[in-house]
Parts: structure tokens; sequence; C-alpha cells
């Protein structure tokens, strides 16, 4: 079946996969008088060729679709995917034709996904979202102050900005993380924000180790996150273990300064209070350093010249 048949149809009751360019979208309508929820993943959730043979889901449809709610979740294919292919632009305002019908259209989207979520929310139609840490956009004269921005600049020539988006969006983020912070000000039509200080961007891993990140997207579908209840919970977070290195590398100070030592100490303690000596994890960690030592000193006798090997090997692994 034709992908504009698929889309006149939309069919209800089933799964229907398509493909559109280098984007897959899997969608499963179960009542119309429900919202719907449409969801875009971060960069690290990029489809490879063994993920479309297998018929992986894409990211945010089994949370929904297992609850028996409307969903629409789409999937960029490749790591330097950034879902601006001009087939999905015009898909998305075919789309967006088809989705009157149902009582809200709620966008979900987190980093990368963030971007794609605001960027299509007229596309869309859709009445509010949430973004976790997104990107604004990739256009890096524009957020050259974004490591994320920098590293797409390889792949794309050009970016739209998304911060024009103008439906209320509720963003959760680490004002201490300055990429982030900046991103989130450029915004205009955030209407709620919520701070996660000291996680850097690693929103949705630090609510799901705090228990909470199916609490917070359910109770956003319902209304509105009650903020007490969040802030009251995150303040666990500095049972986390990635908790004190974020504060660490946000933090711009003297490493002598009291804010330094006190962010140090307590990141000791913690790390001695949580020794945990595992084997495996060790003899990955290893494997893991010493095949990214291997591959940047192949990358620098490619660039550099095979005369330069011993060189480059003694700076590499001393």
């Amino acid at each position: 079946m034709l992908i504009q048949e698929q889309l006149t149809l939309l069919l209800f009751n089933q799964t229907v996969r398509l493909q559109v360019d280098d984007v897959v979208i899997q969608y499963h309508i179960f009542d119309a008088a429900q919202p719907l929820m449409i969801t875009f993943p971060p960069g690290s959730e990029a489809f490879s060729d063994s993920d479309l043979i297998e018929n992986k889901a894409p990211w945010g449809y089994d949370f929904f679709a297992k609850r028996r709610m409307n969903v629409i979740s789409f999937n960029h294919i490749g790591k330097g995917n950034y879902f601006t292919s001009n087939e999905l632009v015009i898909f998305t305002k075919k789309l967006g034709k088809h989705l009157d019908c149902f009582c809200e259209r709620i966008g979900y989207g987190v980093s990368r996904g963030g971007f794609a979520t605001s960027m299509f929310s007229k596309n869309l139609r859709l009445d509010r979202a949430l973004l976790l840490m997104p990107i604004s956009t990739y256009d890096i004269s524009i957020a050259s102050w974004d490591p994320k921005v920098r590293e797409a600049a390889q792949y794309l020539n050009a970016s739209p900005d998304s911060a024009d988006c103008d439906i209320p969006l509720t963003i959760i983020y680490d004002p201490l993380y300055k990429p982030d912070s900046m991103h989130m000000k450029r915004f205009q039509s955030c209407r709620v924000r919520f701070r996660l200080p000291g996680v850097g961007h690693r929103i949705p891993r630090a609510l799901l180790q705090l228990g909470i990140l199916k609490s917070t997207i359910l109770q956003y579908r319902q209304q509105q996150i009650d903020p007490a209840s969040f802030f009251l919970k995150i303040r666990k977070r500095r049972t986390l273990s990635f908790f004190y290195r974020g504060l660490q590398s946000c933090n711009k100070t003297s490493k002598l300064s009291l804010r330094s030592r006190v962010i140090f100490f307590h990141r000791i303690r913690y790390h001695i209070n949580h020794l945990d000596i595992d084997p495996k994890k060790v003899h990955q960690q290893l494997s893991d350093s010493i095949r990214k030592r291997c591959f940047y000193t192949t990358e620098c006798m490619l660039d550099h010249g095979y005369k330069n090997f011993a060189g480059i090997s003694a700076l590499v692994l001393c």
C-alpha cells in the first residue's frame, strides 16, 4: 500500500508502520476521543540497519501503545539524521490534516527529538508539548556554544530554527548545564519550566533512576505535572551516580575555590559509600577504553601519516 493511501485511511485499532525517506513512523489509534501522543526520540535512539530488519518499534511507541493510548512515533535512521528531510516535511503537513478528529494532540520529545517536536508542531497541529532538554536549533551560526550543534555541522548544510514554535511548551532541563539552559531561553512559547540541577544532559536518565519518569509523562498527558510532587522527588538526585560529576563539569570556579572543594568532597564520599567492584564491568570499561584509544591512534595515523606513528602512540598510550 502506498504511503498516501495509508495516510488517507488512518487505520484504527491496528499497528501501522511506514517509512518516509530516512524516518520510520509507527502508529496505533485506539480511540479518537482520547488524546493523541506524537513522539520524537533523542539522537542516541537512531535506528541501525539491524533495527530496521528486526522491525524494532520506534522510541516512545511501546510506552503508550501498551497502555492503549493513541500514539504516532517517529524515529530517525542513522546517527547523522536530524529530521530535516523535505519528504518528511511534506508528509507531516499531510498527516496534520488528518489529526483534527482527536480531542487533543500532544507532543513529546527529548533532546534532538525536542527539536523535531517543536519544528513540526505547526504541521502536526499540536496543542502542547513536553520537551526534555530540547535543542532549539542546529544552526551553528546561532548555537555554536553547544557541542551537539558543532557535531551536527558535519551532517547539515543548514538547520531550521525551532525556537519560534508557538504552542505552549513544558520544558525540563538542567539550569547549570549552559547549552541546555541557553536553548531553553530561546523557546519563546515555554510556559512551564522544571529545573533539575546537577544532572547535565541526562534528564530522562535522571528521572528514570529517580523513579518518576513514567509518572511525569503520564501526568503531563493527563493535564499538567504536579510541581510540588516533582520538586519533592528530585531532591533525591544526590543519590544518582552521575550527580556530583555533573556538578563538577558545570562548575566554572577555580579548582581551589570553596565550591569546587565541597563538590569534590561529596563526590569522593559518594564513591566511598558506593564501592561496588564488578569484574565484568571493569573488564568492559577497560575494553572500551582500549578500543577508543586504538581508534584514535588509527585516525591520527591516517591524518598525519605513518611516519608519526611512534610519537602518536606514545602520546595516546601514556
